[in-house]
Formats: C-alpha cells, structure tokens, sequence
C-alpha cells in the first residue's frame, strides 16, 4: 500500500527506511507548520479506503487539500465572499456534501428553529 503511495507521490516525499518516510515538498498553501499534521490527514484518509488505488490516493488527496482550504465556523466573510460562496454552491455539481461526505446545507423548520432558540410557547 505505501509502495504505491510513494510511486504516486514520488516527487513529494520519499521512503527513509521501513515504515518512515521523508518529506520533500508540500503544496504552497499548506503553511511549514501544518505540513505534517496535513500529511497525517491524508495517509488517515488512504489507510481509511476500502481499496487502495493511485485514483483512490489522488481522490483522497484532492478531498483532503479541499477541506484544509475550506471556510471554517468562526472565519468572518464580507457580503461579497457570502454571495460569492452561496453563488458557487448553486453551481456545484454536488452541492449537499463536501468532499468527505460531511453536509454543506443544513434545513430546520421554524419549530426546530423555536426550540434550538428556547422560543418554544408562541
């Protein structure tokens, strides 16, 4: 499983013995201090596939760089980046969940809504 992972991410990180590995390069929006936490995720993810294929790895890649680059609860957006993100969702071609499966949009009716505000007796 590794041997492949290293073949596909050869230019990334390379193996330093049995088990270990060095790592080489790391994408330019991960900052120095979160590479290895990044790189932990991502072998987290593979080892967590039923099947380890190179378009399982590059799929777990991809999902995991997505979500490290999300927005995150407590970020703060300007009107502008909410339109933008609320345009962009519209547009997706899976806009119920992000990458992992986790869901992007969330319905509570006015009862639920009452409740998780203790606004019940109206």
């Amino acid at each position: 499983m590794f041997c492949g992972l290293l073949i596909y991410t050869r230019r990334t990180f390379t193996a330093s013995g049995k088990m270990v590995f060095r790592l080489i390069e790391i994408p330019a929006d991960v900052p120095i201090s979160e590479a290895e936490e990044a790189l932990r995720e991502i072998l987290v993810n593979i080892l967590e596939a039923p099947e380890v294929t190179a378009a399982t790895i590059r799929e777990k890649l991809i999902a995991v760089t997505a979500c490290r680059g999300a927005i995150k609860a407590g970020d703060e957006l300007s009107v502008r980046q909410m339109e933008k993100l609320l345009k962009e969702l519209s547009e997706a071609d899976h806009p119920y969940t992000c990458p992992h499966g986790r869901p992007t949009i969330l319905k509570f009716s006015t009862g639920e809504l009452d409740k998780m505000f203790k606004r019940t007796g109206f």
